[in-house]
């Protein structure tokens, strides 16, 4: 298979359910026929940068050299910005599914990146993005 050597690495802490969501996701893929051993599981972020410096990590130590990142339409220009200044060589593909299907989810959540774009913008402005990016880069040069 094309993609035999490809990881499936999902991200996201203990949201609102009490169970991390990295963990329902990986389910949902098991039940749509991803092997077990090509999933890797990220649950302790909570935010689109922790969940871009815990990936850009797990880059370095795999070794991968570039990611595909799979979010809502609305979030993934957002998303890609993040993973990119981790340092990562990162393309973006929009979900596609019941979820994002529903115009008034896609709206509520074109509506709330404004709100988390004025975030990054406030972590841009107070150094946060900056230390997070190189962290995140030090750790894919090796030095972390």
């Amino acid at each position: 298979r094309h993609f035999a050597s490809a990881r499936l690495v999902l991200t996201g802490g203990v949201g609102e359910a009490g169970v991390a969501e990295a963990v329902v996701m990986a389910a949902l893929a098991r039940r749509l026929g991803v092997a077990g051993e090509q999933i890797v599981l990220e649950q302790q972020s909570t935010s689109t940068l922790e969940q871009a410096v815990a990936v850009a990590r797990l880059a370095r130590r795999h070794g991968w050299r570039q990611v595909v990142v799979v979010t809502d339409r609305y979030h993934l220009p957002r998303a890609l910005f993040l993973f990119r200044r981790m340092g990562l060589a990162a393309f973006g593909d929009p979900a596609r599914g019941p979820g994002g299907a529903d115009r008034w989810r896609w709206l509520a959540g074109a509506a709330r990146e404004g709100g988390a774009w004025a975030k990054v913008a406030g972590q841009a402005l107070d150094g946060t993005l900056r230390r997070a990016a190189a962290a995140a880069r030090a750790d894919l040069a090796g030095g972390g």
